[in-house]
């Protein structure tokens, strides 16, 4: 929260009008209005981690490229397997 609401207090003076030249009246008394004021609130970037990093160097690396290649062909070859059942 950047900062809580609260309520400001307007101090309304009263009003007078002249009737005639001698005589004044007062049409509304004094008064006072209130501001309401609401909280404001701030927005707050986040970063959430899923799943640390994978740093691979040299075979690593390519091993992983390999269970991606061979999964991808799995999931095609289901895909067309799929294709045909239906």
């Amino acid at each position: 929260m950047v900062s809580p609401g609260g309520v400001i207090a307007h101090r309304v003076p009263a009003q007078y009008q002249t009737v005639m030249v001698p005589q004044t009246v007062m049409v509304s008394p004094e008064g006072v209005q209130y501001q309401q004021i609401p909280a404001q609130y701030g927005v707050r970037n986040r970063v959430e981690m899923v799943s640390p990093g994978l740093q691979l160097r040299g075979s690593g690396r390519a091993a992983l490229q390999h269970v991606w290649l061979v999964d991808s062909r799995l999931a095609d070859l289901r895909l067309a397997d799929s294709r045909l059942v239906s």
